[in-house]
């Protein structure tokens, strides 16, 4: 649950939004396609795990080689333009910029949650249940 406040906080920061983080925490947990009692980043994985080349962009953050970016692009092929275009009307925010914030932040609670709470699927990468 550590990464999604995390990534609550960030967003509403980054895009100075007037909404609680308890507010974000579920607005979030809807876009990554899980149920806010088990929020963990397991099923944002998943999303990756099922596109080659996103896949090779998380392999790319836990490597000690160079690391790819995560574009806007990415980030609606990850959640679809329409699933964005809501999480942006719901929080009150610019899809734009809601899809340029996720882009900064995805990386960096993909990153910690590997390390923190997968250690060994950092390794291998293997998010099988």
């Amino acid at each position: 649950m550590d990464t999604i406040n995390t990534c609550a906080r960030f967003l509403i920061i980054r895009l100075k939004l007037k909404r609680t983080e308890d507010q974000m925490i579920r607005e979030l947990c809807e876009l990554f396609d899980y149920p806010e009692s088990r929020a963990s980043t397991r099923n944002l994985m998943f999303r990756f795990k099922n596109n080659t080349r996103l896949m090779v962009i998380l392999g790319s953050w836990m490597s000690s080689g160079p690391k790819e970016t995560l574009t806007e692009e990415n980030v609606i092929e990850l959640f679809g333009q329409s699933s964005l275009a809501t999480f942006a009307e719901k929080i009150g925010a610019d899809i734009n910029e809601t899809v340029k914030a996720l882009a900064e932040v995805i990386p960096v609670i993909l990153k910690r949650s590997l390390e923190v709470d997968f250690p060994l699927e950092n390794r291998s990468l293997d998010l099988s249940e």
